[in-house]
């Protein structure tokens, strides 16, 4: 109840509270991915297809397997028939990138992951693009084909792009030249 107090003003208000009457609704909670982990609300209920019910109100749930995505929901339980909860899991790989010299930007399919070195473990099974970039420096590019619960390495040695002569080596011929700008 939305109550209004004025400044030196007092006001008695009477809530009537309602008892709880216990409701629970039952709750399954299924994937297509056998032996993932299911839990609700941080406790572990053990391994899909579970079923129980649960109190009315707001539970979280997540259904869990290594080499897949988890699965996250915020369900609401009502008073009525049974709810069913269908956790879809896509399989998943990881791949660790490391770039020589580091610090560079990291690309897969042509979107931007991170900065080398990193690891990012929940890209797609099947076969991606990566580029790894730094300025100055050859874009390494390769195919990968990822595979579900398993952690690939990207290795990318970046070559250096000579856009002429160094500023060390323009020192050297300077030096070498006489005091007329003939070599000597």
């Amino acid at each position: 109840e939305k109550v209004v107090v004025g400044a030196g003003k007092s006001m008695i208000l009477k809530l009537d509270l309602l008892p709880d009457k216990g409701g629970l609704t039952m709750v399954k909670i299924v994937s297509a991915v056998p032996e993932a982990d299911v839990f609700v609300d941080g406790a572990r209920w053990g391994k899909v297809p579970q079923q129980k019910e649960l109190e009315h109100g707001e539970h979280f749930i997540v259904v869990q397997k290594p080499g897949f995505t988890k699965f996250e929901q915020k369900i609401v339980v009502k008073d009525g028939p049974p709810m069913v909860v269908t956790a879809e899991l896509r399989a998943v790989g990881g791949l660790r990138f490391l770039s020589s010299p580091s610090g560079a930007k990291v690309y897969i399919d042509g979107v931007e992951a991170g900065t080398t070195p990193f690891v990012k473990d929940d890209i797609d099974v099947g076969e991606h693009i990566v580029s790894i970039k730094l300025k100055g420096y050859y874009d390494f590019e390769q195919s990968y084909k990822i595979q579900g619960g398993k952690t690939q390495v990207v290795n990318a040695s970046l070559e250096f792009i000579k856009t002429g002569p160094s500023a060390e080596d323009l020192e050297k011929e300077q030096r070498s030249q006489s005091s007329f700008g003939a070599r000597t």
